[in-house]
């Protein structure tokens, strides 16, 4: 899987898993904790995209590309 799969299914992951005010503040781009609710956001997004893990698809529009994917470190 190329890096900008991993990092795009990394993405969503992570947002999809943040409460509903860090995910507005992640949406608007401001806000008195934008700083560091930003920063670990990111944070916790680029561990995951680099890892060996398996990455749970969450968005709808991704479940046809299910069967595509392989796990990283394989020939796609």
């Amino acid at each position: 899987m190329s890096t900008a799969k991993r990092y795009n299914l990394a993405y969503n992951y992570i947002f999809e898993q943040q409460a509903t005010w860090k995910k507005d503040l992640i949406i608007k781009g401001e806000g008195e904790s934008w700083d560091r609710v930003w920063d670990q956001f990111i944070k916790d997004t680029t561990r995951l995209a680099e890892s060996d893990q398996e990455i749970e698809i969450v968005k709808s529009n991704y479940k046809e590309l299910k069967q595509q994917l392989v796990p990283s470190g394989t020939n796609e």
